[in-house]
């Protein structure tokens, strides 16, 4: 990989290498259920790569002096399960079968095209994005290599009438009145950073950042006042956000961190009319996984890192690659008790 020289400029010289910026974004999307092998796991990697370039390059593909063909690969593409490559533009080395190396070429003409279409709609900007393709990784096996956030949470039902070791939440009634009992129910997560196993060999995982751990509740009984739900919890503290969703804000995790251990507890009444256990447990997820189960949520980004393990390599001696950018981010990150 040519090193970086700093920001693109606004301008390309005569005689100096042309600047691009490449950046990867991935999101992790991960399905857990604690107590379960990580076969029953559900974990895919979605992600893009982009090359940028500067206004100043428009007018060189445009005159007439000569640009080299801009080339490039892909290092560690056979983990990918898919992938969509912006044919109208660039052009592959792959067949369909991914290859630990494939090689990538901008079509000149085309290219051309297309950053004269972006500079029309945008004649002040500094700079053009082109999209090079989208992939897809289906974690079939190792799943845990693709979790950076490892989660495990236990979840407790319980009522203040109940005998020593019931976990079940009861409700009764005596003809025309009912004494209305409270029903404890608790949370206990816990969460550390996890070593990313990429192409068989470890790598030193970054840390995590902006972590905020959700117990999600149930759309169709929402809570919207911290005050009907009696919470106490170890630091951090909880908060009740405006979505009805308890909120841990961690910050960040990195691999030095200890597993940590977050506990809620709270207490409602228990229905006098035998409802159902969703109506008393605002932590009911039985529409989403048909079982009145809570699931927690985990949200983090992450600089300079890829689970996929994907690298660019620059092939074309005219260019240099003046930033490079990794990025992560969770979109649905779920354990399910």
């Amino acid at each position: 990989m040519n090193s970086s020289r700093g920001p693109s400029p606004l301008t390309v010289g005569t005689t100096e290498c042309i600047p691009i910026a490449v950046a990867f974004n991935e999101t992790v999307h991960a399905s857990v259920y604690s107590g379960q092998p990580p076969s029953t796991w559900l974990v895919k990697v979605i992600g893009t790569l982009a090359v940028s370039f500067p206004a100043g390059f428009v007018q060189l593909v445009s005159s007439s002096r000569y640009v080299d063909d801009l080339k490039f690969s892909v290092l560690n593409s056979g983990q990918l399960s898919r992938a969509v490559v912006n044919s109208d533009i660039v052009s592959s080395s792959c067949d369909g079968v991914f290859e630990s190396y494939i090689e990538y070429t901008f079509k000149r003409d085309q290219l051309k095209a297309e950053l004269l279409k972006q500079q029309a709609e945008k004649p002040l900007s500094k700079f053009f994005n082109v999209e090079v393709f989208k992939y897809q990784i289906d974690a079939v096996s190792y799943q845990s290599n693709y979790l950076p956030l490892l989660l495990n949470t236990e979840y407790d039902e319980g009522s203040s009438g109940e005998t020593e070791g019931s976990n079940r939440m009861v409700s009764s009634s005596s003809d025309e009145e009912t004494a209305q009992k409270e029903c404890s129910l608790s949370i206990k997560s816990e969460y550390n950073h996890s070593c990313i196993c990429n192409n068989s060999s470890l790598v030193a995982a970054k840390p995590l950042l902006n972590v905020n751990i959700l117990a999600k509740l149930d759309s169709a009984n929402p809570v919207h006042d911290e005050g009907s739900l009696k919470v106490t919890s170890i630091d951090p503290a909880p908060i009740l956000n405006e979505a009805g969703k308890i909120v841990w804000k961690i910050g960040a995790v990195s691999m030095n961190s200890s597993c940590s251990h977050l506990f809620v507890q709270w207490t409602q009444p228990s229905s006098h009319n035998n409802d159902t256990q969703q109506a008393l447990d605002p932590f009911s997820s039985s529409q989403s996984t048909g079982h009145n189960r809570p699931v927690i949520a985990a949200q983090f980004t992450s600089e300079g890192q890829l689970l996929s393990g994907l690298e660019f390599d620059l092939l074309s001696p005219g260019y240099r690659l003046s930033l490079y950018k990794q990025k992560l981010q969770t979109g649905k990150y779920l354990c399910h008790c």
